[in-house]
């Protein structure tokens, strides 16, 4: 009966040790794709794909920053633009020639020239 005892606790030890390898190969190969997405596979390589979590997590940080910024300046640029053209604190009231440039132009007092 001890026998028997051992064997299964060896095949539940195999089965434990096939299924850790699987979930640790499943993990690297998930650090290796990260970092190949956030094209840092030149310091994934350098340092190891097991060891580069605090890294991934730095990169990933810095592009959500980055990608703040350009929301930021491409906001500040579209409404620099509206104030140029005039259509920043223009009275929405104002007449349109045509109905085309006031779907275009909301709150504008454009013309649009091509239904002149």
């Amino acid at each position: 009966m001890r026998l028997f005892f051992t064997y299964i606790i060896r095949l539940f030890a195999k089965d434990l040790t096939f299924i850790a390898v699987s979930l640790a190969s499943q993990y690297l190969r998930f650090l290796q794709q990260m970092a190949e997405a956030m094209n840092m596979d030149d310091v994934a390589s350098d340092v190891g794909y097991d060891m580069n979590t605090d890294v991934l997590v730095a990169r990933a940080h810095q592009l959500s920053k980055l990608e703040a910024d350009a929301l930021v300046q491409k906001t500040s640029a579209n409404y620099n633009l509206h104030r140029k053209v005039g259509c920043v604190g223009q009275d929405s009231s104002k007449p349109f020639t045509s109905s085309a440039s006031q779907q275009r132009y909301p709150g504008c007092g454009f013309v649009d020239a091509v239904h002149k």
